[in-house]
């Protein structure tokens, strides 16, 4: 990006901000100048809110493509295959995609958290936020600030976390056009552990129907079906809030 483009970016995430702060600024300057305040000058209210309203989208957008396009650190690759020696250039490959898609999960959640579901995809990201320019560099450009690095979560008893998860695997699968309530394939971010065999990973299939195909033994077995399953706490009628089409009902627990 340019520098006109990153400072547009930036922008762009104190919009609403600057729209108040706009309309106040000359309705009370019209106020203390005791002069009642001019159409002409609603007009520019109008047209700065308008401005500012196109900037917020146009900056959302350029933060969805930086997450998508923009580089990572060639640092990523080497650390992971130091730490998971089993796997190939095109398998990290893939990591650094799970870690772009759970990015994305976190620009189109606005300030509502969500949660890394994947061991490997949540090691490559803490390996990143080491290195504490490039990270927060990134997170600026991707989120607007930097994003705190927490554990990897499973579904549980905690409805908050459970609606962080909900919020990842509704944005995961919109990303790839599956549909969240009847997944008949997993995300890339929900896919990993399993695929590349990963110790400890956590093991998702896409429904129970799936069940026919062998697993390890004593591996527990989770499945993207559950993320809309009232029997795990939280808001699962519209996966943590992110489906604004959703009836936003059947609070299971108290989501956030």
């Amino acid at each position: 990006m340019t520098r006109l483009q990153r400072f547009l970016v930036r922008l762009s995430s104190w919009g609403f901000g600057l729209m108040m702060l706009a309309w106040f600024a000359l309705i009370f300057g019209g106020i203390f100048a005791a002069r009642q305040p001019k159409g002409y000058w609603f007009a520019l209210v109008i047209f700065t809110m308008l401005l500012l309203a196109l900037i917020m989208v146009w900056g959302r957008w350029m933060r969805e493509r930086f997450v998508r396009e923009g580089p990572l650190p060639q640092f990523l690759k080497r650390k992971l295959r130091e730490q998971y020696s089993s796997l190939s250039i095109k398998e990290v490959e893939l990591v650094e995609r799970g870690l772009r898609q759970f990015f994305l999960a976190c620009v189109r959640s606005g300030k509502k958290p969500v949660a890394m579901p994947s061991v490997v995809v949540g090691h490559a990201w803490q390996v990143f936020s080491i290195h504490r320019e490039a990270y927060d560099d990134w997170c600026k450009m991707a989120l607007g600030h930097v994003l705190a690095v927490t554990p990897v979560r499973c579904l549980g008893n905690d409805a908050k976390d459970n609606d962080a998860l909900r919020r990842t695997w509704f944005w995961a699968c919109k990303e790839e056009a599956i549909k969240p309530d009847d997944p008949s394939r997993l995300p890339i971010l929900f896919a990993l552990d399993a695929k590349l065999a990963i110790p400890s990973g956590i093991v998702y299939f896409s429904n129970e129907r799936q069940l026919s195909r062998p697993s390890s033994e004593g591996v527990e077995v989770y499945y993207g079906t559950s993320f809309s399953d009232d029997r795990y706490d939280g808001s699962f009628s519209d996966f943590g809030g992110a489906d604004a089409g959703g009836d936003g009902g059947g609070d299971g627990g108290g989501g956030d």
